[in-house]
């Protein structure tokens, strides 16, 4: 299928109406004169018989497609696959404009670009202008010139950061040969493993698509500048292995230029054990990275900047983190920090003062300190304070009781288990059942025990015997909530019922998360076929698949969960087949389910109640709220994003959670 994005753009608007579209109607809408709209037109035909398709022009009424109904189906499925961007999308437009420019080595006119991009020169000539920044800060010059065209002037090392920027900036725009692609993975298959030990996963995936830009470029004729000095010492002999490698699957010689780029690169990334070397080398002095942290320090408050300086952890992590920073930075080899935006919004004021510590390391290194490299600081720096303002509030030992149905012997184990994991964060105390009615909130902050039993007075946590992993980081995090309270007064008769409430909300959380995941099923399955799969992943036995299958058939019978004005389907039930709440996502193996009965939904978003639960208010009511009150989860959700759906699911726990204790302690 050959045609332009703006041919693309009529043949929707034709293929989406079920009247003829006037040429005045068509030329509007896409903001094209109608001399441009029948040059668009013209040769359509041609590409569209292969559909048994043809454009039909009506005298004074104008175009309609015509063509079999299955003909039109089979064509749209095509077209969309086709569309890629709407040209009348700025951010989109300039984003294709910029990879246009990359691939393109030869001077081309405006025109050129306008025609691919299915606009005017006009927008082109604004779109450039908007672009300077991004050539500007990359060191290339564009070039523009009445009569001559447009180009980029660039030093090789330039333009290749400059390329490495956009892909990791968009990494859904193809910009490379895939087949290029699959030659770098398999030629450096079996060095990959001693890459991994040493570097960490995105490290790997950012040199493989750095030596796949070297590659493109150098086939191309494109070569580093050679330089005088050699180069050798750390990961260098890594660097020659690699370019070995690569010479033995590309018609190409590594130059020393270009095995010092790859060496430059290995330096500049992320490892997976911190080093011991406590210097740096810049333009021929050694500095000292302790002496650097100490001086970033500086821009926060004196008493603070004392904390940083004798806390061992931070030190240590800013240390491993400078190590290939500062080779970035020297040489403006390009990161990207994904949690740039997030970083700004959560430590406004730390984002702010690592601003000033990144002026200071600017004069140190004397050169330019990126955004996203001071991101990094203020990930370090926020994670440190935060830690050190945790570890300074005041708090108290925590009361436990311990009771068992086997006897003391049991209790004993239990509790000397406790003091071993809590030390002296905690205190013990062994009790029997016929003590729990008259316990006093005064004594006993909560109740672990081995067995199901059930007190208004005071929250107990049931515990295996033998006390399992899980079963200390439930503990854990009341003895941290609690600890950093005042003992509860006996009189606040509530408190103990509120306390047993954050239990079991805290424990519905960590059965949300253990089982959370994106499933795939296939586009065309029906409903029956849906449950069976839930009823399969969610059910531990054959009785809980039945269960779970017969309790989401019973409440789709009141009323279809199917809604296509979110383009999901929300299947949700009570059941007896799970202890506490559950909840999965299944995606269709395409763009959407097109069983009639999902409606074209792009998601089917399950969620699962114990009946046992009799609770007003769940914590998943929490997660549910935001599916429908928060755009960019669902879009999340559709899209399969999953690593951001779970942080938003974790977030949205965390916060019910942390709402939850307060009201207990507001009251």
């Amino acid at each position: 299928m050959n045609f332009t994005p703006r041919q693309v753009q009529i043949l929707f608007l034709l293929m989406k109406s079920s009247k003829t579209i006037s040429k005045e109607e068509l030329s509007d809408n896409l903001q094209i004169s109608k001399r441009t709209l029948f040059r668009e037109l013209k040769g359509m035909n041609r590409e569209l018989e292969k559909y048994k398709l043809y454009l039909d022009t009506q005298s004074k009424k104008g175009l309609v497609l015509s063509g079999e109904k299955e003909s039109k189906k089979e064509f749209l499925c095509d077209l969309e696959k086709l569309q890629s961007f709407e040209p009348r999308n700025k951010k989109e437009r300039q984003k294709k404009l910029l990879g246009l420019l990359i691939q393109n080595q030869e001077v081309q006119k405006t025109f050129y670009y306008a025609e691919q991009l299915g606009v005017s020169e006009a927008t082109i000539n604004n779109d450039l202008e908007s672009l300077q920044p991004w050539f500007e800060k990359a060191g290339i010059h564009l070039v523009k010139r009445t009569g001559y065209g447009t180009a980029l002037e660039y030093s090789e090392e330039d333009f290749r950061r400059f390329i490495l920027t956009y892909i990791q900036t968009y990494p859904e725009e193809e910009i490379l040969e895939e087949s290029l692609k699959e030659t770098v993975k398999a030629s450096l298959a079996e060095f990959s493993e001693k890459l991994m030990e040493q570097f960490t996963v995105e490290s790997v995936r950012n040199l493989i698509l750095f030596l796949e830009i070297a590659i493109s470029r150098i086939e191309k004729g494109y070569e580093l500048a050679e330089k005088e000095e050699q180069q050798s010492g750390e990961f260098y002999q890594i660097a020659e292995e690699i370019a070995k490698k690569l010479e033995q699957s590309f018609p190409i010689v590594f130059s020393p230029a270009e095995q010092k780029a790859i060496w430059l690169f290995l330096k500049s990334a992320t490892r997976q054990e911190s080093s011991s070397d406590e210097y740096v080398e810049v333009m021929g002095e050694k500095l000292s990275l302790k002496e650097i942290v100490y001086s970033l320090t500086e821009v926060f408050e004196p008493e603070l900047s004392f904390e940083l300086k004798t806390d061992e952890q931070f030190i240590e992590g800013m240390m491993t983190h400078l190590r290939p920073a500062v080779t970035r930075m020297l040489h403006g080899i390009p990161i990207q920090n994904t949690l740039l935006k997030e970083v700004q919004t959560i430590y406004p004021e730390v984002y702010e003062r690592s601003s000033e510590a990144t002026k200071i390391l600017e004069k140190r290194l004397q050169c330019e300190v990126s955004e996203e490299e001071t991101g990094y600081l203020a990930m370090h720096f926020g994670g440190a304070i935060v830690r050190l303002r945790e570890q300074n509030r005041k708090k108290r030992r925590v009361d436990i009781g311990v009771m068992c149905a086997n006897g003391i012997g049991i209790s004993n184990l239990i509790a000397s288990r406790l003091l071993q994991y809590f030390g002296n964060r905690i205190h013990t105390k062994i009790l029997t059942i016929r003590e729990l009615p008259n316990l006093s909130k005064s004594e006993i902050d909560f109740v672990v025990s081995s067995f199901d039993v059930k007190s208004d007075r005071i929250p107990i946590i049931q515990v295996e015997p033998m006390m399992k992993k899980h079963d200390f980081e439930m503990i854990d995090r009341y003895v941290e909530s609690l600890s950093v309270r005042e003992k509860v007064a006996e009189q606040k008769e509530s408190k103990g019922t509120s306390l047993h409430n954050i239990l079991q909300i805290t424990k519905e959380a960590d059965s949300i998360l253990a089982d959370f995941r994106f499933l795939k099923s296939n586009k065309e399955s029906s409903f029956d076929e849906m449950i069976s799969l839930i009823g399969e992943n969610l059910g531990k036995t054959g009785k809980d698949r039945m269960e779970i299958v017969k309790d989401l058939r019973e409440r789709e019978a009141l009323s279809t969960q199917v809604i296509p004005e979110y383009e999901i389907a929300f299947l949700h039930c009570r059941t007896d087949a799970v202890t506490d709440s559950k909840m999965i996502v299944i995606l269709p193996e395409g763009e959407t389910f097109t069983h009639p009965y999902f409606m074209e939904a792009k998601a089917v978003i399950v969620m699962l109640i114990s009946k046992k639960d009799e609770r007003e208010t769940l914590a998943i009511s929490s997660i549910s709220n935001a599916v429908f009150g928060d755009d960019t989860f669902l879009e999340d959700i559709k899209a399969g994003r999953e690593n951001q759906v779970q942080h938003k699911i974790e977030k949205f726990l965390n916060d019910y959670l942390e709402q939850s204790v307060n009201e207990i302690y507001e009251k």
